[in-house]
């Protein structure tokens, strides 16, 4: 083996580990951005009655339907991603945080991880990220 050829070799393996780790925080940013999401639109206040209203259950569907689609398209953003929404859960319920249902604090990013470990939302879109993701990849396995 040359120099070359053992230079080219060494390059190529970095190529998919620097992808990998791009992907990685690319998942981190995702599930940091899907729990603030998830959490705004679950407690965001939207006309209608008393009660769960029809539209924040649309607009939520609309949030799992991304997570989903980005857990099937890009693997390793939805498994950290979905690791990393679960984890906000559990700090949430480690540290016992508190939540305000005072108007406007809907968009308070603390209040936000604090209801949404409160309402179950996050952890319903980042367990159906993590899940879809997982099951692709072992799909994908299989071939």
């Amino acid at each position: 083996m040359t120099a070359s050829e053992a230079h080219s070799a060494s390059h190529s393996d970095r190529r998919p580990m620097a992808a990998a780790v791009a992907l990685a925080i690319l998942g981190v940013l995702v599930g940091m951005i899907g729990s603030y999401v998830t959490a705004v639109v679950g407690s965001a206040p939207v006309p209608g009655g008393s009660g769960v209203n029809p539209l924040m259950l649309l607009l939520l569907a609309i949030v799992i339907a991304v997570a989903v689609v980005t857990g099937w398209r890009w693997r390793i953003v939805g498994i950290v991603a979905g690791i990393v929404m679960l984890a906000f859960v559990a700090f949430a319920f480690i540290d016992q945080l508190a939540w305000s249902s005072a108007p406007g604090a809907w968009s308070n990013p603390a209040n936000a991880i604090a209801y949404g470990a409160a309402s179950g939302y996050p952890t319903l879109v980042g367990a159906a990220m993590l899940t879809t993701a997982i099951l692709h990849r072992r799909t994908r396995t299989r071939d």
